[in-house]
């Protein structure tokens, strides 16, 4: 891959030493100093700013006079449908997934420009790249244009979508730019004991355990024990997850000691937390592909469970799979939480995963403030200490009193993913869904 051209505004003229600060923050928690509970701290404490996390999701990089795109295109489950297809996303895109794009390519701005005239929807076809050899898969994701800049100048054509649909590739013309597909379902499976509640219990389901109580009771007059209904209860996988993703997010935690910010916005609605957790969660990108392909909300959130459960994701440099950091040290500074996609100035997408801490990483050259993902923050490139890889960013508060002081932001294209403990066959669709 060529990273000269993949990275933001990197330079080959940047100095490639190592920063001796690097080799102290490697194992510390950002912001070693308690401040003390003085008159004095507590001024200090007054002053200090707080990273607005609504920021990000914004991406005010793009400029501020993009226009608004209002209303809201929803196919039909099972529909057949001919989309105009963007090229090259070279990524997986999930539902409810932002995805900011430059376009300087003629043919992708008519694309586009023509989408804006009807029902602003066009397809990504699932993506990705080893940086050798590009695969496209035959399942994708609508996404919906809701602002874009009406004049691209020398700065490129640049709007913002959403991510809504997924769906299955039937037949394509011209090379792609045009595609035949049919829209995905998504199947709400009911619960299996409502036919057979005992109706006189009806008072007593007020709280999560005496609910509890009763489907036990309910799933007497069946065939199969209770357990097996709680397995595909999704109330119940909800909360587990729920509860297995503050584990995962250990790093907010150590975020919350330095008073940096906390807010993520986690959904409620089954569908699209399932969703949220397979744009967040550290995976390779089969397993990823794999969750697209899934009809149903419970499918999805029993695998992410189970996944969660049984392993420890180590992030690793691709090139060279030394460790780089891990799932606990991931937090969120942006709402839609620690994973999130953005564009440079080159129209190059990033997903970019926010960490605490890193390993085996070292900074190149002074921050810069231009076209920054993050406001308030420079950043400098980063690069992998054994093999010289670009992995990602480092991101420095330009205003000491701004929290967090620093963060990385490491490229999801530039690292693999450890699973822990599953073994490979422990994830395909039997054992992992059904």
């Amino acid at each position: 891959m060529d990273n000269d051209n993949a990275v933001v505004g990197y330079s080959d003229s940047a100095d490639n030493t190592s920063d001796p600060e690097e080799d102290e923050f490697e194992d510390a928690v950002v912001g070693d100093l308690v401040p003390l509970h003085t008159s004095a701290a507590m001024e200090q404490d007054q002053s200090e700013e707080i990273f607005d996390t609504d920021l990000p999701s914004l991406h005010s990089y793009l400029g501020e006079e993009l226009e608004v795109v209002r209303g809201r295109t929803v196919l039909e489950d099972g529909a057949l449908v001919t989309l105009d297809m963007l090229q090259s996303a070279d990524l997986v895109l999930v539902p409810g997934q932002t995805l900011p794009l430059t376009v300087f390519d003629p043919p992708t701005i008519n694309m586009l420009r023509g989408c804006l005239r009807t029902d602003r929807t066009f397809g990504v076809l699932a993506s990705w790249s080893d940086g050798r050899n590009t695969t496209i898969y035959n399942i994708g994701t609508t996404a919906e244009i809701y602002e874009y800049l009406p004049d691209e100048g020398s700065a490129g054509f640049r709007v913002k979508a959403k991510a809504r649909q997924r769906f299955r590739l039937l037949d394509s013309k011209s090379n792609l730019m045009k595609a035949r597909v049919r829209i995905l379902p998504e199947i709400r499976l009911p619960d299996p004991l409502h036919l057979v509640q005992l109706q006189s219990l009806n008072r007593h389901r007020t709280s999560p355990a005496l609910r509890l109580r009763c489907r036990r009771a309910d799933a007497a007059v069946t065939r199969w024990p209770a357990f097996v209904y709680q397995q595909y209860n999704v109330d119940k996988l909800i909360s587990d997850l729920k509860q297995e993703l503050s584990i995962f997010t250990q790093g907010q935690k150590e975020k919350e000691k330095e008073k940096a910010p906390v807010k993520v916005v986690i959904p409620e609605d089954p569908t699209e937390l399932s969703f949220w957790v397979a744009q967040n969660m550290p995976m390779k990108e089969e397993h990823r592909l794999l969750l697209l392909k899934l009809n149903s909300p419970i499918q999805r959130l029993r695998w992410e469970l189970r996944a969660l459960q049984q392993c420890r994701q180590v992030l690793c440099c691709q090139y060279c799979l030394n460790m780089i950091g891990c799932s606990g040290d991931m937090f969120s500074m942006s709402t839609e939480g620690p994973q999130s996609t953005y564009v440079n100035p080159g129209g190059y997408l990033h997903e970019t995963i926010t960490l605490y801490k890193v390993k085996n990483v070292f900074s190149v050259g002074p921050a810069s403030t231009e076209f920054s993902w993050f406001p308030g923050y420079g950043w400098s490139c980063c690069r992998c200490k054994h093999c010289n890889q670009h992995v990602g960013w480092k991101f420095t508060a330009t205003n000491n009193q701004l929290k967090p002081v620093k963060f990385w932001g490491i490229c999801r294209r530039s690292i693999t993913v450890k699973m822990g403990s599953l073994q490979p066959s422990d994830y395909d669709d039997q054992s992992l869904v059904f």
